[in-house]
């Protein structure tokens, strides 16, 4: 009698809700999800950081790069608690994610006159998820649960 055993592809992770061993995402050496915030102005476009100031007004292209990531929701919060989607832009499921280099979004974000900062998310996972989480989470700071993976910035604004 022979007994034959293969070895998994790659590293493997339990998921109890799947009651199955997942497959692993690898990625390119040292990237990760993430966004890049660039905000017009009249000399051109500007690359958001975190000690960049917003003011009411401002346009601010989002960016994102999946890094592998299959599915994603990119949304923002202000001080006064007003969530937005920007991608997808309606509730409902993740978006399927380009895989390669940076992607813009179809729309650009005008900011309003909402004073404090402006938190903007973006959440990845291998596989579909519903976008009622990422505004749960924005809203009432709910933990998101395994296999989600979030990257946010929170930039300061001025107060108009």
């Amino acid at each position: 009698m022979l007994l034959l055993v293969r070895a998994p592809a790659g590293p493997q992770e339990w998921n109890p809700s799947l009651g199955q061993l997942e497959q692993e995402t690898i990625t390119s050496k040292g990237l990760q999800p993430s966004l890049g915030l660039y905000r017009k102005t009249t000399a051109g476009v500007e690359r958001l950081g975190a000690t960049t100031r917003l003011h009411p007004g401002d346009v601010v292209q989002v960016r994102y790069i999946a890094a592998g990531k299959r599915y994603g929701v990119v949304a923002s919060c202000d001080a006064r608690g007003a969530v937005t989607l920007h991608l997808p832009e309606t509730p409902g499921q993740a978006a399927a994610l380009a895989k390669d280099g940076e992607r813009a979004l179809a729309h650009s974000y005008e900011l309003d006159n909402s004073p404090g900062f402006e938190r903007f998310v973006f959440v990845t996972a291998d596989m579909p998820f519903d976008t009622e989480l990422v505004v749960r989470h924005l809203k009432q700071d709910a933990v998101l649960p395994r296999p989600l993976a979030t990257w946010s910035i929170t930039l300061d604004k001025d107060t108009p």
